[in-house]
């Protein structure tokens, strides 16, 4: 099983600030993991939307890159749904998936999870942009 990408040293960026886990087990595929704490929450104590959106984006932009040979693949439409908040005190981590699942000559499409623990969080849709080798 392949190692993590530690963000915050290979990749100094937003992903690092949030605290990104990244893993790309094969191309085509990513894996996330985000050990959460009281800074991703809102005031209710529930991990913030965005936090997960954040997870769901990025997720399906590292799936994009075909185990990192393309250095990014912008976002062009994030579709959305979450499942059930999720407390810091129900979930330590959240892990999210993101899987290509249509390659076009210009876009990507992708199919991405987070679960928290074993429980579905949000689940999303995303159209990224394919680099070409002027853009990479």
């Amino acid at each position: 099983m392949p190692e993590y990408i530690d963000a915050r040293q290979e990749y100094p960026d937003f992903g690092a600030l949030v605290g990104l886990q990244i893993r790309l087990p094969e191309p085509g595929v990513a894996e996330l993991d985000l050990e959460l704490s009281q800074f991703h929450c809102n005031r209710l104590g529930t991990v913030h939307g965005g936090v997960i959106m954040t997870l769901l984006d990025t997720a399906g932009m590292w799936a994009c890159t075909d185990a990192g040979k393309a250095s990014v693949c912008p976002t062009v439409s994030l579709s959305c749904s979450f499942m059930k908040g999720v407390r810091i005190t129900d979930a330590r981590t959240l892990r999210a998936r993101g899987e290509v699942t249509r390659r076009g000559r210009r876009m990507y499409f992708a199919t991405i999870a987070v679960y928290a623990g074993d429980e579905l969080a949000a689940t999303a849709q995303g159209i990224y942009a394919v680099p070409t080798p002027e853009r990479n």
